[in-house]
């Protein structure tokens, strides 16, 4: 049996949510035959990485610049999924093929978080990868990675080959393009990483020196290899070109975090926020012209159906034409139900426009952050944002209907005060009473400062876990009582995350304990364990507080051989002015601060060149969804296949409402608050089952042809869901929930002869007791009644299941009282549904015409019947 064959019928019949490994995405790119296989990871489970705009970006960029090289993606299991993998001997593999790890050529890793560094060590175990990179066999895959972690890659360097330093959108591809020649050429792995080290934003970890820091940290000095650069210079894109972004982005057929169109809009900020990381080594700001993204947004929606798009950068509400974006937004989506989100918002740049947003899309919940609850702590860490700035926003975005409002907020930054902690409550408590209605929120979070490196406050000393605990419990008792929602994040994690920003090569074993030792998902809340690393702190005969203290400025640091351009001398500056308590102007719109940038790039003067603000005429017609249908119903029949058969029912309805978008249906929509379609499903199929007949009413709100709905649904419709069928009715038929009564399911291999005795003996039974847990409370259920027939023969047998009042048997029953193995009827295939009417089992499409009969309608309308 081949690995794929084994994966579906030995792993994913067993494993939560098995859509995380079965690999069936809408826009996936499958490539059995390319000559070079990447693997792009993100080592965290399937719902976090397939939310990241990054791996999204690089997954593209791969697989529409090459025919014979392709980039696949693979995540961490859960914990089950692990479990089976280890007990099985099966090897981590990617989704698109199921190829092991070991078989691909390059691994690429994207780390934007310290916590994930375990996850990628689990990553490699799995994939049977020897974790230490000094020790990797000619045959193993280049293990490479990036990512914002990566601007101090010497925690993670024993386990490394290679790591990428800034912008991936060209690197991405020379990285491809080298990586397919030298195999083309038949070079060593040696040789292959040390032409790749010639790329610009290339480190080779053990192609340097090791020299011991002025208190034994592990410093980086000069390479060992002649050719190689001195500083690793961060890649900087001056221009976000259009090919950057994918036009068909992947779309899951599972819940994941951030499920929606994410249209990134500018890169990098200068605000110059001094604990902001991604603020320095993201420099300088770069806008994409309105045009090209209005282009991806359509291109976007055309391809995946979301409702909903989300609009990204460090700082969006200071995106130049953000004002003629949502108004060009706005043109596009009407009428197609599609709402419009930020991320973290600086109020004092919120505008009308932005408050109004796509106003028929629904209006959730929107964030600022305002960091510090007083403006003499606002001077010190630069966040040049004013308390009347965060109450004109917070009574804009309230009065336009917004849902809630979350405040952001630090502790533990350099110089805090008691102060500063009762000014994060009286600002919530006046955000609060600027509700225009009971029902809006106001929710306050609060995080711990982590000390960054490439920051002005890298230098500076974090603040200790029981002195920001104390701190935690004193806000939350200040907000007991009140109506604001109060979210204190651990300081324990803040500790360990801090260790590894600023720690040096030596943390390598501090990370290689704490994954033996059972940490692999740590930036889980539910799953990080401060002990595990302080343990491994110990094992390693290091001090986590050593990473955490105050630096002296004149000191060497391990991270000094990675060059974003943003000068050390500018940050030490900037540093001194946050004692000082003062602030430095924005660079965009003032003079400029004198960060590096524009000597350190020769094209300085083009990649920090200003933007202007544009206004569009603000818009204040609102075009609301179409309440209601026209009284036409269409009924669908479809099959659900391999791509399609580890689908629950509820990301079913998902991929239906996001194909209706898609193919353009002009579904109606109900009334209320939150509208959504209106239509209507059949019984849910159980996960892992392949059917030959599936129903969905949908309820239109303009008249179309069932031929044309047909095919538009046809040209769309995902791998795994094809339309076979369509009629249009008259009003409102039934729906087919309501009305199926009989379910036939086919064996289609055969039993084993002891089986085929024992369910013979069964089926003469009266009654046949299972019990169920639910909630909790465990209750007896007597199946015996919802199997009706079952037709046993040698190759494939049949049996039917009925419905009553909406319940039936669960597959797991019948495996347990047939006593078969578990998992024996995964393979099963739904066949037909029926109804009945005056005693006879009819179809659905009969008992939707015998009801238009009854009530004297006559139209119907027929498709051209099955698909070819």
């Amino acid at each position: 049996m081949m690995f794929r064959e084994q994966v579906a019928k030995e792993f994913l019949p067993f494993v939560r949510r098995p859509q995380r490994y079965a690999g069936g995405e809408m826009n996936r790119v499958v490539r059995p035959d390319a000559s070079v296989r990447i693997a792009l990871c993100l080592p965290d489970m399937y719902e976090i990485g397939m939310s990241h705009l990054g791996l999204q970006m690089l997954y593209h960029r791969v697989n529409t610049s090459f025919n014979d090289v392709v980039a696949e993606r693979v995540f961490i299991p859960d914990d089950d999924a692990r479990e089976l993998l280890r007990k099985k001997n099966f090897p981590l593999f990617t989704l698109e093929t199921r190829t092991p790890l070991r078989e691909v050529d390059l691994i690429g890793f994207s780390l934007p978080s310290e916590l994930l560094m375990p996850g990628m060590l689990e990553a490699l175990d799995l994939g049977g990868i020897t974790l230490k990179a000094a020790e990797r066999d000619e045959d193993e895959p280049i293990i490479i990675a990036g990512g914002p972690v990566m601007f101090n890659p010497e925690p993670m360097a024993d386990f490394l080959d290679v790591v990428f330093i800034g912008d991936g959108d060209e690197a991405s591809v020379e990285i491809a393009q080298m990586l397919r020649q030298a195999k083309s050429e038949g070079i060593s792995r040696q040789e292959t990483l040390l032409r790749l080290g010639k790329i610009k934003g290339i480190y080779l970890p053990h192609a340097y020196h090791l020299e011991s820091g002025p208190e034994g940290e592990i410093c980086i000095g000069k390479p060992t290899v002649e050719g190689l650069p001195e500083q690793i210079v961060s890649r900087t894109e001056a221009e976000l070109k259009p090919e950057y972004y994918p036009e068909r982005p992947l779309v899951p057929t599972t819940e994941v975090v951030h499920d929606r169109i994410s249209l990134e809009v500018m890169r990098g900020c200068t605000r110059g926020c001094r604990f902001c990381h991604a603020g320095m080594v993201y420099r300088p700001v770069r806008e994409r012209p309105v045009d090209e993204v209005l282009a991806q947004a359509c291109r976007n929606m055309d391809a995946t159906g979301y409702e909903e798009i989300g609009l990204l950068s460090l700082s969006t509400s200071d995106y130049g034409p953000l004002s003629l974006l949502i108004q060009g937004l706005r043109e596009q989506v009407r009428g197609k139900g599609i709402s419009l989100s930020f991320p973290s918002l600086r109020p004092d740049s919120f505008t009308e426009e932005m408050a109004r947003a796509l106003p028929e899309g629904r209006k959730g919940g929107i964030t600022f952050a305002p960091e510090a609850g007083t403006q003499r702590l606002r001077d010190v860490i630069n966040k040049n944002t004013r308390e009347e700035d965060l109450l004109r926003a917070a009574k804009l975005a309230f009065d336009e209907g917004w849902n809630g409002i979350k405040l952001y907020f630090m502790i533990g930054l350099p110089t805090e005060t008691q102060e500063d902690l009762d000014g994060i409550v009286d600002l919530a408590l006046k955000t609060a009473k600027l509700r225009a209605q009971k029902r809006q929120r106001v929710t306050v979070s609060v995080s711990s400062f982590v000390p960054k490196t490439h920051t002005p406050f890298q230098w500076v000393k974090q603040d200790t876990p029981d002195s920001l605990r104390e701190k935690l419990s004193y806000l939350r008792g200040r907000f007991k009582g009140t109506a604001i929602k109060f979210n204190g994040h651990d300081p324990d994690s803040a500790l360990v995350e801090a260790a590894l920003s600023r720690g040096d090569r030596r943390l390598g074993r501090v990370l290689l304990h704490v994954w033996e030792n059972g940490g692999v998902l740590e930036s889980w809340r539910d799953r990080f364990n401060l002990q595990r690393w302080l343990d491994a702190f110990e094992a390693a005969d290091l001090d986590p507080f050593f990473y955490t203290r105050e630096r002296d400025m004149e000191a060497r640091l391990p991270w000094e051989h990675i060059n974003k351009g943003v000068s050390f001398k500018f940050l030490a500056r900037e540093s001194r002015k946050a004692l000082e308590e003062k602030t430095t102007e924005e660079c965009r719109f003032g003079k400029c601060s004198a960060c590096g940038l524009m000597d350190f790039f020769p094209e300085g003067e083009t990649l920090c060149n200003r933007y202007e603000r544009q206004v569009a005429p603000l818009e204040t017609v609102k075009q609301p969804l179409p309440p209601g249908g026209i009284g036409l119903t269409a009924r669908v029949r479809y099959t659900r296949g391999e791509a399609m058969r580890w689908t629950g029912h509820l990301d079913l309805v998902r991929v239906w409402d996001r194909l209706l978008r898609r193919a353009e249906i002009p579904i109606a929509f109900s009334q209320g608050f939150h509208p959504h379609p209106r239509v209507s499903f059949g019984p849910p199929l159980p996960v892992g089952l392949l059917s030959c007949e599936e129903y969905i009413d949908l309820e239109l709100a303009k008249p179309l042809q069932a031929s044309e709905l047909l095919s538009r649904l046809r040209d769309y419709a995902p791998d795994g869901l094809d339309v076979v069928e369509i009629r249009t009715y008259p009003g409102s038929p039934p729906s087919p929930a309501a009305i199926v009564e009989r379910i036939q399911y086919q064996v289609p291999f055969p039993l084993e002869q002891d089986a085929v005795e024992r369910i013979t003996n069964w089926l003469k039974l009266d009654s046949s007791t299972v019990e169920r847990v639910k909630k909790g409370k465990v209750k007896r259920v007597d199946i015996r009644p919802f199997i009706e027939q079952v037709t046993l023969a040698p190759e494939s047998s049949t049996f039917t299941v009925r419905l009553i009042n909406g319940a039936t048997v669960r597959l797991d029953e019948l495996e347990k009282v047939w006593e078969l193995s578990p998992g024996s009827l995964s393979g099963v295939i739904r066949q037909w549904q029926w109804t009945s009417r005056d005693g006879e089992f009819i179809s659905l499409y009969q008992a939707a015409d015998a009801v238009l009969k009854a009530t004297s309608v006559a139209h119907v309308e027929e498709t051209e019947g099955p698909k070819e």
